[in-house]
């Protein structure tokens, strides 16, 4: 009895292949079988993982979309404050120069009003001095002409004091209120 081999190269002692060619081919089914079942198996868990990546690039896209979104709208809301602020630092720069400006003038203007009420008291003090001085003459006049007693000399040289008295009232008081106010 000679060895021989079979189709597939294994060696039987009877020299019979067809037992050892169904087992190797029961095996090779087998394996093909499970390799089909795995490959089926890895497939489907392939499949399941891509779809899986298309979700996650899909929503990745969509974050993508919405991060950019919200910078733009940052980048505009800090471009608001930013002018808004600016608008406002002019806004109290050109006030305070405006104030300055003002305060300078109120100052000029007190100046103003302090050499002419200067000017206006040293007139009225001497419009005073004058009326006093003429109150003076007069009086003097008046008790030099005592002994001479005409009731009617007398009497319109009284009347004659009294309006001098009267306009000099209001010059005494005016002098009085602008010396008042003054200091």
């Amino acid at each position: 009895m000679s060895t021989g081999k079979n189709k597939q190269g294994v060696k039987t002692k009877n020299g019979d292949t067809s037992k050892g060619v169904s087992d190797m081919e029961i095996r090779v089914k087998e394996r093909k079988l499970y390799l089909q079942k795995e490959y089926k198996i890895l497939t489907e868990h392939m499949n399941t993982y891509m779809g899986r990546v298309e979700h996650f690039l899909q929503e990745n896209k969509f974050l993508e979309k919405e991060a950019k979104r919200n910078q733009e709208e940052s980048n505009a809301y800090l471009s608001y404050i930013r002018k808004h602020s600016q608008k406002r630092q002019n806004l109290i720069i050109t006030l305070n120069d405006q104030n300055h400006t003002d305060l300078s003038e109120v100052w000029m203007q007190k100046e103003k009003l302090i050499s002419w009420y200067t000017e206006k008291e040293e007139e009225v003090r001497s419009a005073l001095l004058n009326m006093e001085t003429k109150y003076s003459l007069m009086n003097k006049e008046v008790e030099d002409l005592q002994p001479f007693k005409y009731p009617s000399l007398q009497l319109e040289r009284m009347k004659k004091i009294k309006e001098l008295e009267k306009e000099l009232l209001p010059i005494q008081i005016h002098c009085w209120t602008v010396s008042c106010c003054y200091y």
